[in-house]
């Protein structure tokens, strides 16, 4: 969160120093750390502790905001935020919230009774007159179910690394000295406010009985990441599990070349782009070839993270070198998400491509002229013989007759 003096009256706590003692015990002692040495003018760091804390639900948790002793004596605040609220802490009504000064070095901010909305990062901002403001570096709070001794749950898997769109299932087992069947299971995403409940949506499925309970998640998207517990409540007792962290990821495939017009409206040039899925996590390599040799130049490459969380790439490559037919280019993908990069090709075609086509097209014509005339020619000729034939035949049958007659009159008496 940036800091702006000028808001510090009306947005936030403010703790003003005044030289008294500490009515909190600190984890170590800051005055012997802190003391010897002092800040000049231009800059300064602050640091906090603990790093990382787990209370029980209900628990009380002090962090502490440590910065070096200044060379002038000057006025110095200190504010308290949450990582991913817009506003600092103030003291709340219930007194659940307190600031104050812990040294000469150091401030604090103490919260009772935890819940677990209280759970996530909380930074502490120190401001000096006339100069910028320092964050510190932050502390983590978890907030947990304490364990009863009659009461023991085990959750599993531990980790579960998967890809969108796919199901996946947390398994939660408990295991009570009486009766547990009128035991109530419940389940919570880390640094949600809401517990998840049938109902709630419909990738959600829960199941609970015999001393088991499972929690399946449909069709996840990277948005479902996070540390997932179960917890189990019966009468005045109630423990919680170890928690199943879900990494979701997504593969950059498919990959695929296609021609772009080029910007440059260079005579000649090829300009292509190289276009693959949205994926997730970070961390995507794209590398260019040509005819199995490397590219460095020509390469424009974006790379963005979109509103739904995944992150999207893409490549163009202008080569600016005489377009030849049949070079080869390649666009290589890599991500952690693959065990082998995945690659798209492009092969330039025939610069010419009617001519074949127009080859191919005459000679189809003229075979067809050249069958179409010997079809006409053996036409004719059949249709000549058997007129032929016919006329053959016909001299023929005048000749018989003739014959016959004469044979005819010369044998009558």
């Amino acid at each position: 969160m940036p800091l702006a003096a000028k808001k510090h009256n009306r947005l936030g706590h403010v703790s003003k120093f005044r030289v008294r003692k500490s009515i909190f015990p600190l984890p170590f002692d800051v005055r012997k750390t802190s003391d010897s040495r002092t800040a000049d003018r231009a800059s300064f760091s602050v640091s906090q502790a603990p790093e990382e804390v787990a209370v029980s639900r209900g628990g009380n948790v002090t962090f502490y905001c440590i910065f070096p002793i200044f060379k002038e004596q000057s006025w110095v605040r200190i504010l308290w935020w949450k990582h991913g609220e817009n506003q600092y802490l103030r003291s709340s009504a219930g007194k659940r919230k307190r600031f104050g000064k812990a040294s000469k070095v150091s401030g604090f901010f103490q919260l009772l009774g935890a819940t677990f909305e209280d759970a996530g990062i909380y930074h502490c901002s120190v401001i000096r007159q006339g100069l910028l403001g320092r964050n510190g570096t932050g502390s983590h709070l978890i907030v947990h179910v304490a364990a009863h001794p009659l009461l023991e749950v085990t959750q599993i898997p531990e980790n579960i690394y998967s890809f969108i769109g796919t199901n996946i299932a947390f398994d939660c087992t408990f295991l009570s000295f009486q009766d547990d069947s009128d035991a109530n299971v419940y389940w919570w995403k880390l640094g949600e406010k809401q517990m998840m409940h049938p109902g709630s949506e419909s990738r959600k499925r829960f199941v609970t009985g015999n001393g088991k309970a499972s929690f399946k998640l449909l069709n996840i998207s990277v948005q479902d990441s996070g540390v997932y517990y179960c917890g189990v409540a019966q009468e005045n007792r109630a423990a919680n599990g170890s928690g199943s962290t879900l990494i979701v990821s997504a593969l950059p495939t498919p990959v695929k070349i296609v021609p772009h017009v080029s910007e440059s409206n260079v005579p000649g040039s090829l300009t292509l782009l190289c276009e693959m899925a949205s994926f997730h996590p970070a961390g995507l390599t794209i590398t260019w070839y040509k005819n199995n040799e490397s590219i460095a130049t020509g390469i424009n490459t974006t790379k963005q993270l979109s509103r739904a969380g995944m992150y999207e790439a893409w490549s163009y490559f202008e080569d600016a070198q005489p377009i030849r037919e049949g070079t080869v280019y390649i666009c290589l993908v890599s991500h952690v998400t693959l065990q082998i990069p995945a690659m798209a090709s492009y092969t330039v075609p025939n610069c010419n491509p009617g001519r074949g086509s127009r080859i191919f097209g005459y000679t189809r014509l003229a075979l067809t002229f050249v069958i179409l005339m010997t079809t006409i020619i053996m036409l004719f000729k059949f249709s000549d013989c058997k007129v032929r034939r016919q006329r053959t035949q016909a001299i023929l049958s005048s000749s018989r007759t003739t014959d016959r007659c004469f044979c005819e009159r010369n044998l009558l008496p």
